[in-house]
């Protein structure tokens, strides 16, 4: 009972991913399962006359509507007769498969194009989560997610189609066999019936472990192959080789103890089912000639009935082994279907929000933050606590402070990463969470640590923006005093930086971010200690390009080294939850 109401939940969650345009598909994809159905029992029912034909000539002979056939194209004997029967099976058969080859293309398209379709909405669903999901989420379980799960509920659709297709088959098969021999027909129906409760609720419990083991598994094991690849240097360097290997291996091992376990189980039915649907032959033979039916008139149906259960054989193990899938990646189906129902939710929301007037944010006077604050879901102690802060329009503003204090979190509310639990950040008035897009187009952002794409300059600049214009990069590398050293290069803007920048000086990474963020061309340029990783002479060189942009952008720098906001206009700093001003300090 439990398997049967798991069965009809996978079947309400896919009527929960499934959007309408999909599910119109569905009903396409089931016509043609119709049609494949009905030439799948024609291929069966042909045989039951053409065995009657070989064993018994005279009814063929006798048989009016052949007879009528025969003379309309003019052949009288036996063997013309038998090559017209021969020529008809033989083009029923080409027509059914290719009616069942185009179907089973209709079903990989449809079900590739939904796998693609909870792809692209699995990762429109992280996308649509706040930044602090992402600081408390390891990137693998969002690879995962967008990927894997993905392809699981491939898997589970598959195995649906699979079912529904096979059901409409056996129905009609069955309906045939009743018609032709009602005992043979509750013999087969009821050793099928058996076999497959038998098999479902037999392997419910270790297909479910399984396929809960084989997810978290799988998990692990792309976090660990991400760990190796991200931390190789420090892992040669410690020689830290054998200990992340040997974790890589314990996890395998567990994902394939996992793995064998669905495999094995999806091949364990089909055995079982053979046996059964061999013994059940034999036993309705058995006492159907006990019953004093003869011989020589139940073969044609012997025939049928063989021809049947060479196509039930496999159907019967699709099913078993369909439910044992279902069941296997049901944990997957979960994880999507919640990610997904946000999705959607987010979607509406955004929407919701496009629709509303909204002012256009302007910046001409100065950025006021307002008794702001904000606390760590596991800490308990605030970050800030009722701070405040103004920044005047094209002022150099320094935040110091403590590690720890709270700077880069006070940079993460200004760039509208995390929403204070209290206070407002306003932009001449306007709060900016009202329309954080409109806010991106006058902040923009330069980290400490640079992520730059295994692509070229002018992709690692233009980082997904809308518009690609080679003038607006070679001016923001102009700024980011980098246009000499790209234009020395003999690639020019298609140079590719390599993995992470690697074939780059950190000085050159730093500026291309710098080149990045203005590439914008943002009104307001905020800088997360870009500087903390470098050594003197390189801060130097980065310091002097930032110092040029001072009176042509409103800066705010935060910063641990007390060389790099030396020519800022006004120092604050951030102490016990509190932002205050400095500057005096420093004059």
């Amino acid at each position: 009972m439990n398997n049967i109401i798991k069965i009809f939940g996978v079947f309400s969650k896919l009527n929960g991913i499934l959007d309408k345009r999909q599910k119109v598909k569905g009903v396409k994809m089931l016509f043609w399962m119709l049609v494949s159905s009905v030439f799948e029992l024609v291929g069966i029912a042909i045989m039951s006359p053409f065995i009657n034909a070989l064993l018994r000539p005279e009814d063929l002979m006798g048989n009016k509507y052949i007879a009528w056939f025969a003379n309309a194209l003019e052949i009288h004997s036996y063997t013309g007769f038998l090559m017209i029967l021969i020529l008809g099976v033989i083009i029923i058969y080409i027509v059914k498969n290719i009616l069942l080859i185009y179907s089973r293309a209709v079903q990989t398209i449809y079900q590739c194009q939904i796998e693609e379709d909870i792809s692209l909405t699995m990762l429109r669903s992280y996308l649509s989560k706040p930044y602090s999901y992402y600081v408390q989420t390891n990137s693998s379980d969002i690879r995962h997610g967008a990927i894997d799960d993905a392809s699981y509920i491939f898997q589970i659709l598959q195995t649906i189609c699979q079912l529904i297709a096979e059901s409409i088959t056996v129905l009609f098969i069955i309906a045939y066999i009743v018609y032709k021999d009602f005992f043979m027909a509750v013999g087969i129906t009821l050793a099928a019936g058996l076999t497959v409760v038998v098999l479902a609720l037999g392997f419910k419990n270790v297909l479910k472990s399984a396929g809960e083991r084989y997810r978290m598994q799988d998990l692990e094991r792309n976090k660990n192959i991400l760990q190796i690849s991200q931390g190789i240097k420090d892992i040669f360097v410690l020689q830290r080789k054998h200990f992340f290997y040997d974790r890589y291996k314990t996890t395998y091992d567990e994902f394939r103890k996992a793995k064998i376990i669905n495999i094995v189980m999806q091949a364990f039915p089909e055995r079982i089912i053979e046996t059964i649907f061999i013994a059940s032959i034999c036993i309705i033979v058995f006492l159907r000639i006990g019953q004093g039916v003869d011989a020589m008139t139940f073969v044609p149906q012997l025939g049928t009935l063989a021809m049947a259960a060479y196509r039930l054989l496999p159907s019967i193990n699709k099913f078993s082994s369909g439910i044992n899938t279902i069941i296997f990646y049901n944990p997957s189906l979960n994880t999507a279907y919640e990610n997904i129902c946000t999705a959607r939710k987010e979607f509406q929301k955004s929407k919701e929000e496009k629709n509303q007037t909204i002012q256009k944010f302007s910046f001409d006077k100065s950025i006021d933050i307002q008794r702001i604050e904000w606390q760590y879901n596991n800490l308990e102690k605030k970050i800030l606590d009722n701070a405040s802060l103004e920044i005047r329009r094209g002022e150099s503003v320094a935040i110091i402070g403590e590690s720890g204090a709270g700077k880069t979190t006070l940079a993460d509310i200004l760039l509208g990463l995390y929403k204070p639990a209290k206070g407002k950040v306003l932009v001449d008035g306007k709060d900016v969470y009202l329309d954080l897009k409109q806010w991106s187009q006058l902040i923009s952002y330069v980290p400490q640590t640079v992520y730059l794409l295994d692509d070229t300059i002018r992709e690692n600049i233009v980082f997904g923006y809308s518009e690609t214009d080679d003038n607006r990069i070679w001016n923001a590398l102009e700024q980011a005093q980098l246009k000499d050293f790209v234009e020395g290069l003999p690639e020019g803007l298609d140079t590719v930086v390599g993995e992470s920048g690697v074939r780059f000086s950190g000085g050159q990474r730093q500026r291309i971010a710098i080149a990045r963020a203005l590439y914008s061309q943002p009104e307001i340029l905020l800088l997360d200690e870009a500087t903390a990783a470098l050594d003197n002479d390189t801060e130097a060189a980065v310091m002097e390009a930032i110092d040029s942009l001072k009176g042509r952008k409103t800066l705010i720098i935060i910063a641990h080294r007390l060389s790099t906001i030396k020519n800022c206009n006004r120092v604050y700093e951030v102490k016990n939850g509190n932002i205050t001003d400095v500057t005096n300090d420093f004059s």
